[in-house]
């Protein structure tokens, strides 16, 4: 592999560029890479009434089934859009408005959510998928979830990935939904026997 030395546009040290750093900038002007995940995507304003509605739902406790938790409380933007915990901890937490490190479960429960929470920064310009194991894909022809068959996209996902993947915490029992809601939901099946 042979080097150059050059001096880039930015900067007036001298710098030792790899013949294979002169190929991939080659590479990226001719694909007009520029490195912006928004280029040619169309955002709605953070001002704008239903980026406050989402905010306002994000921070909300109102959504899970026991009332003691909110997306938040796992994607917190002072955490990274995470939770800081190697597996988070939805309901079922000792305190519920503590965040973070001290965020602990109730008595001696173990952790029910096998994983951590991923950052939700930019997950709007996500074009793959969402979770961990890909349960939210974007196929050619449409948005596949754990509700259908893999490979065949849901009516029901939505415009984007991220509506998709929405709503999956508020119904998983572990992370949003809680237990009282399921008893409830029980309690009215026994009830309707």
């Amino acid at each position: 592999m042979t080097h150059t030395i050059y001096q880039p546009d930015n900067s007036s040290a001298n710098v030792l560029r790899s013949e294979h750093d002169a190929t991939l900038n080659t590479l990226i002007r001719q694909h007009g890479l520029t490195g912006n995940a928004q280029q040619g995507r169309i955002l709605p304003a953070i001002e704008s009434p239903l980026a406050q509605l989402g905010m306002q739902l994000f921070f909300s406790k109102a959504l899970s089934g026991s009332r003691d938790v909110a997306c938040a409380s796992c994607h917190h933007p002072l955490l990274g859009g995470g939770d800081d915990l190697s597996l988070s901890i939805g309901v079922d937490a000792a305190e519920p408005n503590v965040l973070g490190h001290k965020r602990l479960l109730q008595g001696k429960l173990s952790p029910s959510v096998p994983r951590n929470a991923p950052t939700t920064f930019n997950s709007g310009l996500w074009q793959q998928f969402m979770f961990h194991d890909g349960r939210v894909a974007q196929l050619e022809t449409g948005i596949t979830t754990p509700d259908v068959t893999y490979s065949q996209p849901d009516p029901l996902a939505g415009d984007n990935l991220v509506h998709a993947q929405a709503r999956f915490p508020v119904t998983s029992n572990h992370e949003m939904r809680g237990k009282s809601l399921m008893l409830v939901v029980l309690r009215n099946r026994v009830a309707n026997v």
